[in-house]
C-alpha cells in the first residue's frame, strides 16, 4: 500500500441547521481520513469497521509532514494521533485519526484526507461511468 495523494479540507462553520453544535464541531481537533484507491462504495461500507489502522498510522505522519507549511498550516511537534471508529460522526460511519490539536490554514481549521492503494489500481465501475462516460448498461 503506497500514499498516494494527500489533500486538505477546509471547515465551513455553518450555523442553519444545528446553531448549537455548530460552533463545537468547527474548531475540534483536527481528523484524519483515508480514501482507498480501487474501493467501491459497497467495499467502503463493508470494510469501514475493520480498517487495518496500525498499518494506516505511518500515513499520518508522512502527510503530517506533508502539509506543515502548506498554505499557512503549521504542524506542532508535538502532536499525536489516535484511531478512532467515530471521527467524523457519532456512529461508526466514518472512522479516521484524531489528533491531538486543531490545525488551520490561513482562512480556516481543516481536515486532511489521505489516498492510499497501489498506483496501477483499476478505478471502481461506477466512478468510471461519472467520471469518463462510461455507460453502465452497455
Amino acid at each position: 500500500m503506497n500514499l498516494l495523494k494527500v489533500t486538505t479540507h477546509e471547515r465551513r462553520l455553518d450555523t442553519s441547521s444545528r446553531p448549537h453544535t455548530a460552533r463545537r464541531e468547527y474548531y475540534q481537533a483536527t481528523r484524519v481520513y483515508f480514501e482507498f484507491k480501487g474501493e467501491t462504495i459497497v467495499d467502503d461500507l463493508m470494510n469501514r469497521r475493520e480498517r487495518p489502522h496500525k498499518l494506516l498510522k505511518p500515513f499520518v505522519d508522512l502527510a503530517l509532514k506533508e502539509v506543515n507549511g502548506q498554505g499557512g498550516v503549521t504542524v506542532p511537534e508535538d502532536v499525536k494521533s489516535r484511531w478512532s471508529q467515530y471521527a467524523g460522526c457519532s456512529c461508526p460511519c466514518s472512522p479516521g485519526f484524531v489528533l491531538t490539536h486543531t490545525l488551520s490554514s490561513d482562512a480556516a481549521p481543516i481536515d486532511i484526507w489521505i489516498q492510499v492503494g497501489e498506483p496501477d489500481a483499476p478505478k471502481p465501475l461506477i466512478e468510471m461511468s461519472v467520471t469518463e462516460g462510461t455507460r453502465l448498461d452497455a
